[in-house]
């Protein structure tokens, strides 16, 4: 069934990525080539580490994705920028109601293809197992939307993910919610080596827990 919102949490997210781009290339299998920090850097880090964080989010996920009917509610919106490709993976259960949407956009021409949830999933998944995780404030600062975007990917070389999440299972009283935005590295030394290449420091999270009134994590 067609999602009923458009996928575009990104965009909500202080800025949306760039519309002009170069063409983009099939995304069937995940494939983050990074580039590689050298081994004798040692940038000291200000920039707060998200792996831990980013590990459990993808347990959660691994079990809505895998028993959907195990949630009383859920509302999901993943969108990831990478290989010149933006991958939207959407999901809600409402009032009895499910709706879902997972695709790919070409960022240059502006045209979607839909995608099987696990081709979607799967490169999704790619991304969460990474080896070190960023997270931003989502202040722009001023920039415009393609600056912020090339600023917080350092020059379209990194994958971001916007992640926007909220459940509650049956049979518990309560749920929980998130909302944040992610940098994807190699690791910690790939971490330093890319927060030092930023302009703006401040579009870093330097402290966790965070919550503001744009982002937060679990809630």
């Amino acid at each position: 069934m067609r999602y009923a919102r458009g996928a575009r949490l990104l965009s909500r997210i202080c800025a949306s990525w760039p519309l002009r781009r170069r063409s983009y290339y099939p995304l069937e299998s995940p494939r983050f080539l990074l580039p590689r920090a050298k081994s004798h850097e040692e940038t000291p880090m200000s920039a707060a580490f998200y792996r831990d964080y980013v590990v459990d989010l993808k347990a959660r996920l691994d079990d809505l994705h895998s028993d959907p009917a195990s949630y009383q509610t859920y509302d999901l919106t993943m969108e990831l920028l990478a290989q010149q490709n933006l991958i939207s993976y959407a999901m809600s259960r409402k009032q009895g109601q499910v709706d879902s949407l997972f695709y790919r956009r070409d960022t240059a021409s502006g045209q979607g293809t839909q995608m099987s949830q696990e081709t979607a999933y799967r490169v999704f998944s790619g991304f969460f197992g990474l080896g070190q995780f960023l997270a931003s404030t989502g202040r722009a600062n001023g920039l415009a939307e393609e600056a912020f975007a090339e600023t917080l990917t350092a020059g379209w070389n990194y994958p971001t993910c916007a992640v926007q999440f909220s459940y509650r299972k049956k049979g518990q009283p309560r749920g929980a919610s998130m909302k944040m935005l992610f940098v994807g590295l190699n690791g910690d030394a790939d971490a330093a080596t890319f927060e030092a290449k930023l302009t703006l420091p401040d579009l870093l999270i330097r402290a966790r827990p965070f919550s503001s009134t744009l982002l937060w994590e679990w809630k």
